[in-house]
């Protein structure tokens, strides 16, 4: 794999076998869902993205051995060889949204996980993991179908200038080119006063360039105005030269400036990274991201507090029903739902640190249903809480 690029809707690989170059273009998901040969994509329509960043660190300059197709669903994986070390590379289109897994020989990255510590002994155990991400037999009752790709999304996806303003620069260069051919002629002026003794008072025309010569002046002083007009002149020519040439570099349709309507798309993506905010030497409160919630976890009063007005008021809030504990909140959506076992399983795990305690008695409401108690950090008043006992798990 010599080069990576990508286009809003496509990744190109650029591969090359002795005497043969091939381009193997694959879709990035969400209805571009296909593996391609030798169809590259036009420079006009690449972009950089994060996905194309990590295919240039991970995958290129790697030996690609084979592609092998999952025989359930729409995922693939390519294995690929450096340094006589095997990695693994394998995307799943899953409805709209798309995943992949990075496998070398110290780690599994999984694009809405993170890295896992999972043994990996085969291709299909990769495969596999695509099951939490709705992986299923979907291949021996939907065969699916591919035409040809249409490059015009492409190009609707690019920002072009508009026409009106088009015209405008048109018209702009036009005007300026006339205004320097007229500057140029300045020299008229001073040959225009050879010869000439009196010169009309007031507005008057001289070799074709309006001046206004005043009233009740000598020769003398008109002739010094039509000199300060032949310098004006020479002033305004260097000005109206850097305006051209400022209008002709502007050139909004080259191809380094080109700007996109929509972000490429992208697959799921949840680095699973841990964020602990400090203040002074202390820790107040921490944040915890995995492929499915977000918590935050106030690990002292002034953290409980600061976690609260850190949330949206329809986020939920957890604690121990009858004693004191840590506050958890955890962001919700459209599909949130507070009493998932999972979820519950964490919030009593951060909650709790005794491992004594198997049935654990939670309260819970959501943010905006809490009021701080004036003079105490840490405190609030709550209401429409709801209750709910957690019987840990084993594991």
């Amino acid at each position: 794999m010599q080069k990576v690029y990508s286009s809003s809707y496509w990744l190109h690989y650029a591969l090359r076998i002795p005497g043969e170059s091939i381009n193997l273009l694959q879709g990035r998901g969400n209805h571009f869902e296909a593996l391609i040969i030798n169809r590259p994509i036009e420079s006009k329509y690449r972009r950089k993205d994060k996905l194309l960043d990590f295919l240039r660190k991970n995958v290129r300059g790697a030996c690609l051995k084979k592609i092998v197709l999952d025989k359930l669903d729409r995922a693939f994986c390519y294995e690929l060889i450096r340094d006589r070390k095997k990695y693994y590379f394998a995307y799943f289109y899953g409805g709209r949204k798309s995943y992949f897994i990075f496998r070398d020989e110290k780690k599994t990255f999984l694009s809405w996980r993170g890295k896992i510590e999972n043994q990996i002994d085969s291709i299909d155990t990769l495969f596999k993991l695509f099951d939490d991400v709705g992986r299923k037999d979907i291949l021996k009752t939907k065969q699916g179908s591919f035409g040809e790709i249409d490059w015009s999304l492409e190009e609707r996806n690019i920002f072009r200038e508009d026409k009106k303003k088009s015209k405008k620069k048109i018209k702009k260069k036009q005007r300026i080119e006339q205004d320097l051919l007229k500057i140029k002629e300045r020299a008229k002026l001073k040959e225009a006063l050879e010869g000439v003794n009196e010169l009309e008072d007031g507005k008057v025309n001289l070799a074709g360039f309006n001046i206004n010569l005043g009233y009740g002046l000598s020769f003398y002083e008109k002739r010094d105005l039509v000199y300060r007009k032949v310098k004006k002149l020479k002033k305004a020519e260097s000005i109206q030269e850097e305006r051209l040439k400022n209008l002709e570099t502007d050139k909004s349709d080259e191809q380094s400036e080109i700007q996109f309507k929509k972000s490429p798309i992208l697959p799921e993506w949840n680095e699973s990274k841990k964020e602990i905010i400090l203040t002074s030497s202390s820790q107040i409160y921490k944040e915890i991201k995995d492929h499915k919630y977000h918590f935050l976890n106030g690990l002292t009063a002034q953290g409980n507090d600061l976690i609260r007005k850190k949330s949206k008021k329809n986020d939920w809030w957890y604690h121990l029903e009858a004693n004191s504990s840590a506050h958890i909140i955890v962001s919700s959506n459209a599909y949130f739902n507070p009493t998932d076992e999972i979820l519950l399983q964490k919030v009593v795990e951060l909650i709790v640190i005794n491992q004594a305690f198997r049935e654990v008695d939670l309260i819970y409401t959501q943010v905006k249903n809490l009021r701080s108690v004036k003079g105490s950090a840490g405190k609030v008043r709550f209401s429409k809480e709801r209750r709910v006992r957690v019987i840990r798990s084993n594991s």
